[in-house]
């Protein structure tokens, strides 16, 4: 049954697919956007979330065909020459570049070869956007445009200290675009009619394109600094041919080299191996020379410490499982007896049950005090 009800809910899901995408641009474009909002703002977690991102990542690419194929910009025009209905689907990239990384393909658990390729996508798509924007001068000169220059061109980089002030002047455009844009917000909810003010509507989607560009600059930096990380792990999980394997990587006693290391080990420390043998030239009670031999057992050259049993990854595993098995006995732990001035701290005094055993606990704690007053057992350092 629970078979048949994943193979319904997977054609439900292509259905409302085919359907979708039979739909007009303003339309479709509306769906990818409220998959980007709930993804966003974590209101998806689990299957859910990775439903929702495989939805977008669907769509998105009919969207773009349609701006294409619609002419929404034309090459020579500005961003005052757009029309404020068309600014939104500027946006289909960047939705591209977010939803990319989330994607389950691009968890890298096991594979950070599969993660990297994910990253690089994302990094396509975010610049896609960024270059969009400046085509039609909707980065102004600045901080922004300044730190676009530089991803694109290796003779722009910035220094360590240009990067820093040019980050900082970046948030501060942030947080004064951030504040414009609640006030615009506020504006547009106190308005009897919100379509008639075009002037704060279009203000408002500016206001969130370059909001958008502050993002995607943000993204690409922590993409540059992840990717070094994740190119380093293929590389010494064997380069491409890891990036291409799928499922989680080799064990320590999967790998080749441990295996060699781990058997000159095991014949070293054989009890059956014959040892060293060693001549002993002396000097006998005649005064001739007496040579003897001797077989000194492998054993004494065993090393002094005790060897490993596990590799460093295996004990990370084991250490991560104990954790969550401990937290989860933490949680199913039953709580213990609270005295009734605790219940009402935590707002459980209604519970009858908590009540009754709270009101013995307090009972036999006063009984206990009048058996042994304060200072009963104090005798004042004297000896008897």
């Amino acid at each position: 049954m629970a078979s048949l009800s994943a193979a319904a809910a997977e054609g439900s899901d292509e259905e409302d697919l085919e359907l979708l995408e039979d739909l007009p641009l303003p339309e479709l474009f509306g769906e990818v956007q409220r998959i980007y909002n709930r993804v966003a703002s974590d209101a998806l977690s689990g299957k859910d979330q990775d439903n929702a991102v495989q939805r977008g990542l669907v769509l998105i690419p009919k969207v773009a065909q349609l701006v294409r194929s619609s002419g929404v910009f034309s090459p020579n025009e500005e961003v005052e020459d757009v029309n404020t209905g068309d600014l939104r689907y500027l946006f289909v990239d960047y939705f591209r570049g977010k939803l990319v990384p989330k994607s389950p393909q691009a968890a890298g658990v096991g594979n950070p070869g599969a993660r990297l390729q994910a990253l690089k996508q994302a990094r396509v798509s975010f610049l896609a956007f960024l270059h969009r924007c400046e085509a039609i001068k909707l980065i102004p000169p600045g901080p922004e445009l300044d730190f676009l220059h530089s991803l694109d061109s290796p003779e722009s980089a910035l220094t360590a200290n240009m990067s820093r002030s040019n980050k900082i002047d970046r948030f501060k455009n942030e947080k004064d675009a951030a504040a414009r844009l609640e006030a615009v917000e506020a504006m547009l909810r106190a308005s009897p009619d919100a379509s008639a003010n075009e002037d704060q509507l279009r203000e408002r989607i500016l206001l969130s394109l370059q909001s958008a560009v502050r993002q995607a600059l943000e993204d690409i930096e922590s993409i540059d600094r992840e990717k070094g990380i994740l190119e380093f792990m293929v590389a010494r999980m064997g380069g491409g041919a890891s990036s291409d394997r799928h499922g989680p990587p080799q064990s320590a006693a999967e790998d080749p080299r441990v295996q060699q290391r781990q058997s000159a080990m095991d014949a070293a420390m054989d009890p059956t191996r014959p040892g060293i043998q060693v001549t002993h030239i002396n000097r006998n009670g005649q005064g001739s020379l007496a040579v003897s031999k001797e077989q000194i057992k492998t054993s004494v050259f065993r090393p002094g410490h005790r060897l490993p049993t596990m590799s460093i990854e295996e004990l990370a595993d084991k250490e991560v499982r104990e954790a969550m098995e401990r937290e989860q006995r933490q949680k199913n732990a039953p709580k213990p007896d609270r005295k009734y001035k605790q219940l009402e701290a935590d707002g459980e005094e209604d519970d009858e049950r908590l009540a009754d055993i709270a009101t013995y606990k307090d009972r036999a704690w006063d009984d206990w005090k009048d058996e042994n007053p304060r200072g009963a057992g104090n005798k004042a350092g004297k000896r008897f």
